[in-house]
């Protein structure tokens, strides 16, 4: 049976960059801005800033648009009993086509964690609501070790058991 609701998906998405060679292929014919992802870098020592990350991102050839450092992840236990915050966590957006380039694990230190980074709606976050609709209509619910902080983001754990019911889609 097939599903009333369509969506909309693109046919292509170019990947060539553009340039300014002069050649008559590339007549000022561009993308009006690039397509964004935006990406959590968390578990980051509490020495580094913005600047530090957005340097080291840039290192890798990876085009960054912009880098906020972010309320870090905590658990429920560790909120509970006032743990002190030991790391930095930041949002990190890039352009969406240097995606291999940035989730390179070999060039990323030891236990530096990179996640998708979700957003919650303003109408989620006035009506009390656990995450965006967008985030909903994408994962099931949370499950044990994802979290929503209090800076409207929903930031899940990677779940790779089998029985986890809370495993996030997989979308590029």
């Amino acid at each position: 049976m097939r599903s009333t609701q369509t969506f909309r998906r693109p046919l292509l998405v170019g990947k060539r960059p553009t340039s300014n060679s002069g050649n008559i292929s590339d007549s000022g014919f561009a993308a009006a801005k690039p397509l964004k992802l935006v990406v959590c870098v968390d578990n980051v020592d509490l020495n580094h800033d913005e600047d530090a990350v957005k340097t080291f991102v840039e290192n890798l050839g990876v085009r960054v648009v912009s880098c906020f450092k972010v309320k870090p992840r905590q658990a429920a236990w560790q909120k509970e009993r006032k743990k002190p915050v030991d790391h930095n966590t930041f949002r990190l957006c890039i352009n969406k086509a240097d995606k291999k380039l940035l989730l390179n694990s070999e060039a990323w230190p030891e236990d530096i964690v990179i996640s998708k980074y979700f957003f919650k709606s303003s109408k989620d976050v006035a009506a009390g609501a656990p995450m965006g609709e967008a985030a909903a209509n994408m994962l099931t619910a949370p499950g044990d070790g994802d979290e929503v902080n209090d800076d409207n983001t929903v930031l899940y754990a990677d779940h790779n058991t089998a029985a986890s019911t809370s495993t996030p889609s997989k979308t590029s």
